[in-house]
């Protein structure tokens, strides 16, 4: 065994080095080099054999590949027109308020009965229809300017894209419906606002848009989530639900939580439940708010069912599943405008 371990000079003599071949071990070396040239041999030939790449096909792949990549990165939508002052305007937004609330008396913090009528179901169909008509001549000149044809939205096809694209679909509004400081002035103008335009993008297309549902589902719904949405997400002094003349005032607050009861997205639904369960609850209120979360969870349990209004669906172009057909004729409730 000491045969095989040789000193190297120049490293102190303490390093192992390969012992010396013999010839024999040349000899087997050889024999086994011989056959992995050969190996190495046949290999360049087959790899000669192959076809080559069409390198122009690939030049001509490049720039299908910058456009693409160019397509995917630029998903910023454009700007949204600003909105046409001839009709958003202070008046405007004074006049929704007017007509909304005209049976409201302000003292009044909960819905009287005949502002009840007016907003949900009044029983007598003529004053139904006149209410209707007074809402439309006085605004749809204003929601004809922010109609499909003159304003194209943006989409989202997940709730994470939609809440992402709020701020965009909001923009217009912003500066009305915002204040510009934390001053009460301020604060109340723009939570006044806020409040008329909320009405006019959720809830007037209902009065107006009875036979275009479409419309109303696919278009305004949209435009009042991302307004509430970006409401909402206010901070506490700046939140027009919050303000001082709305607070305590359900007949005025919930407005701004009931374009989430009209989503199709079972996080709104969520939503609406968190903020509601924020409102304090006193013996005046109480009756009111038990009533309000018994309606939503009447369009949340068919939100949770489908994931859908199926009574929409022929408004806006949908299929009807099966299990949605036998609902409807069964008698699923309905909430349609």
């Amino acid at each position: 065994m000491a045969d095989d371990i040789h000193v190297n000079p120049r490293h102190g003599g303490d390093e192992k080095t390969p012992p010396r071949r013999s010839s024999a071990t040349k000899s087997a070396t050889t024999r086994y080099i011989l056959p992995l040239s050969l190996l190495t041999l046949l290999m360049s030939v087959l790899v000669a054999s192959l076809p080559r790449p069409n390198l122009s096909s690939l030049s001509r792949l490049v720039p299908t590949i910058r456009t693409s990549h160019r397509a995917m990165t630029s998903t910023t939508p454009a700007p949204l027109p600003a909105l046409d002052r001839t009709h958003f305007n202070p008046t405007l937004y004074t006049s929704i308020l007017d007509a909304w609330f005209a049976d409201q008396p302000p003292s009044s913090l909960l819905p009287t009965e005949a502002s009840s009528k007016r907003w949900f179901s009044n029983p007598d169909k003529s004053a139904a229809a006149a209410f209707d008509s007074s809402l439309r001549t006085a605004f749809l000149p204003a929601l004809t300017t922010l109609l499909p044809s003159r304003l194209a939205l943006p989409h989202g096809t997940t709730f994470a894209e939609e809440v992402a694209l709020a701020p965009h679909l909001a923009a217009p509004f912003l500066s009305d419906i915002l204040p510009a400081s934390t001053s009460p002035s301020d604060v109340q103008r723009a939570a006044d606002n806020a409040l008329a335009v909320v009405l006019l993008l959720d809830q007037i297309p209902r009065n107006i848009f009875r036979t275009e549902q479409g419309v109303i589902y696919t278009h305004f719904d949209l435009l009042s989530r991302a307004v509430v949405r970006t409401l909402l997400g206010q901070e506490a002094d700046k939140r027009p639900d919050w303000s001082a003349g709305t607070r305590e005032n359900m007949a005025r607050r919930m407005w701004f939580y009931l374009p989430l009861m009209h989503s199709e997205w079972v996080e709104d639904h969520e939503g609406w439940t968190r903020e509601n369960e924020g409102i304090a609850e006193t013996e005046e209120n109480k009756g009111f708010l038990e009533f309000a979360r018994g309606f939503e969870e009447r369009h949340a349990v068919i939100i949770k069912r489908f994931g859908r209004y199926p009574y929409r669906n022929e408004a806006v172009g949908r299929e009807t599943t099966e299990e949605e057909r036998v609902w409807i004729e069964e008698g699923g409730e309905r909430f349609s405008a």
